[in-house]
This record gives C-alpha cells, structure tokens and sequence, in this order.
C-alpha cells in the first residue's frame, strides 16, 4: 500500500498538491524502474482519490517497495 503524503493536516503544512494534481500519477520502483501511470481524473487528484487508486496496485508492489509521482513532485511511497 502507498502512504499519500498530500493531505494538508494543518495550515502550516505545504500544499505539494494543488499545483500537480493534473499530472500523470507515476509509480516507480526504489530502484527508479518505471512500473505504471495513471492519467488524473478529469477533476484533477485529490488526496482521497490517490488513496482510494491502492485498491488497484499491484500487490508485489508492498513487498518490493515503490515511490509514486505527480509529474515530477514525490507524493508518496510504500515505504513511509
């Protein structure tokens, strides 16, 4: 499972999402291998919609660990 870092829990936090939430979601394994994309909703991501996108990762993915992109911009990993 891949822990979304893009809910904004307090004021103070950044917000790293709204400025890539367009973007192609891009999930690579640590060793940089791409693996898969996924094109945004048409609305754009949310941080709720990243999450609920685990119930269609590969499950190999937990065990061998994975980083997922906005573009450019880390999102998240299986290893937080």
């Amino acid at each position: 499972m891949i822990k979304f870092i893009t809910a904004q829990v307090s004021p103070k936090e950044p917000d790293i999402l709204t400025a890539v939430k367009f973007n192609a979601l891009l999930i690579m394994s640590l060793e940089g291998q791409y693996l898969a994309r996924f094109d945004a909703p048409t609305t754009g991501w949310t941080h709720q919609t990243l999450c609920n996108m685990n119930t269609l990762f590969e499950s190999a993915w937990a065990c061998c660990g994975v980083d997922a992109y906005l573009g450019n911009q880390w999102v998240g990993s299986s290893e937080v």
